[in-house]
């Protein structure tokens, strides 16, 4: 403000009488410019913390350097986060096939766009959205407007590979469309009777998501609607028993924030978890230390 009022003072001085309209018109403008300027650095001042912004620079370095354990590891004890800083770690656990498998262990703040943005085209990201399209099979195009409309294209032409898919998959996680993930996940992974245990061998995300499907009584069981029949398809009985804890946890705390909180500590790197609270979590988990 201070730097405001002095452009102020200069400029009124040097807008006296020798001045044509439009010369006077223009100095008188740069104080406006000034102020703007100010106002956005404040914005980003607040917006990002050093620390964040610190963890989106060294992971990206440690992807550059295909160092992809030590990139997905950057501030993983912080709540903190972005979407640029989502974006770099999903990509640093695809790139170790494990994207379907820890998705959840990290904090989801921006639904699938922290998994994909592809308007992230930044002239100063030296690891861009396009750069993430051309590892899923292609480059998106100038008129592809969503990441959904980027998946359906790419698997339309026969140019996605098994990452996309996952990415794919995890999208429709991200938003919630458990219903599409339910109906699109047999057209990745082999789920028929013929593979012994199919079921148990899905991606942790997958498995999880599935218990959410259908009669909450059946899942807490382990049993899942296949078609028109009602059957078991974990034979997991501790990640069947956990999936029961996580309801009888949250059912017998009845303060909301408290919920929040205590599920959050046990169950918070669970999709189950991440399903029923992340719209609520914004500012209402309790602090934890951050680390790099």
């Amino acid at each position: 403000m201070l730097v405001y009022l002095v452009a102020v003072a200069v400029i009124k001085k040097l807008s006296d009488d020798s001045l044509t309209y439009n010369e006077a018109l223009k100095y008188q403008m740069y104080p406006n410019y000034i102020l703007l300027f100010a106002m956005m650095l404040g914005v980003g001042s607040v917006s990002e913390s050093p620390d964040v912004y610190h963890y989106e620079l060294k992971t990206e370095r440690l992807i550059l350097n295909r160092d992809y354990k030590a990139a997905a590891e950057v501030g993983q004890k912080s709540l903190r986060t972005t979407a640029r800083l989502t974006q770099l770690r999903m990509y640093a656990l695809s790139r170790q096939g494990l994207l379907a498998e820890r998705i959840f262990e990290y904090p989801q703040h921006y639904a699938s766009f922290g998994l994909l943005n592809i308007a992230d085209t930044m002239f100063y990201n030296r690891l861009s959205s396009q750069d993430i399209c051309a590892y899923l099979g292609a480059y998106c195009g100038k008129n592809v407007k969503s990441s959904q409309q980027y998946y359906q294209l790419l698997f339309a032409d026969s140019l996605a590979n098994s990452q996309a898919a996952d990415y794919y998959l995890c999208s429709l996680l991200l938003d919630k469309k458990l219903t599409e993930f339910h109906k699109q996940l047999p057209r990745y992974y082999n789920l028929s009777d013929s593979v012994p245990g199919a079921y148990d061998k899905l991606p942790k995300a997958y498995r999880e998501a599935l218990l959410l499907i259908g009669n909450p009584d059946f899942a807490q069981q382990g049993k899942l609607v296949v078609g028109t029949d009602t059957i078991a398809v974990f034979q997991d009985s501790a990640f069947v028993a956990r999936f029961k804890q996580y309801n009888e946890k949250k059912i017998g705390i009845f303060n909301e924030v408290e919920r929040l909180n205590k599920t959050h500590r046990e169950f918070g790197k669970t999709y189950w978890w991440y399903y029923d609270y992340s719209h609520l979590a914004a500012g209402e988990l309790a602090p934890q230390n951050g680390g790099l």
